[in-house]
């Protein structure tokens, strides 16, 4: 976990010099990509989604990926993004289902778009296989009823790193 957090600490002090807006960003919300095949047009779209809920400079959220075709489920459970606020940017530590792995990304919000970069793997994973996670991805908010129950979920769990003693805080 100290190496996650190093990892962390290095991409904020990277992150900080860039521009800072005199407000916070706002990550909250459901946001997605969709994740087609160009080779099978008529088959189905993959998806790439991100619940995120933010209380100060902190987020907690979860993650859902299906490659194209349905090929590949990566589900992450609630609690599975993890992440701190830097003026306009996020760095964010994801439990990688699939493998075990720990990705670091980094998002940074524009007018209605998200956008999200794997910079890299902060712990290697328990279990062969490969990550749908990482790459870049624009993402759109998501209005859908079952992304704002998602979300709505979300918001109604505490929000704290692993080795947080709990608090009354939701």
């Amino acid at each position: 976990m100290s190496l996650v957090v190093g990892l962390c600490a290095g991409v904020v002090a990277c992150a900080s010099r860039l521009p800072i807006r005199a407000h916070q960003a706002d990550f909250n919300g459901a946001w997605s990509a969709k994740w087609c095949d160009r080779n099978y047009p008529e088959d189905p779209c993959g998806t790439f989604d991100l619940h995120l809920v933010q209380r100060g400079e902190r987020i907690c959220g979860q993650h859902f990926a299906a490659a194209p075709r349905l090929s590949k489920l990566e589900e992450g459970e609630p609690g599975s993004v993890l992440g701190t606020v830097v003026g306009n940017a996020a760095v964010l530590v994801i439990d990688n289902a699939r493998t075990g792995e720990k990705n670091v990304a980094v998002v940074t919000l524009t007018p209605k778009r998200l956008h999200w970069r794997v910079i890299g793997t902060a712990a290697r994973g328990e279990w062969p296989g490969d990550s749908i996670i990482g790459g870049k991805w624009v993402l759109s908010e998501d209005k859908s009823e079952h992304a704002l129950s998602t979300l709505h979920d979300l918001q109604a769990l505490p929000c704290r790193w692993p080795d947080e003693i709990p608090s009354d805080e939701p």
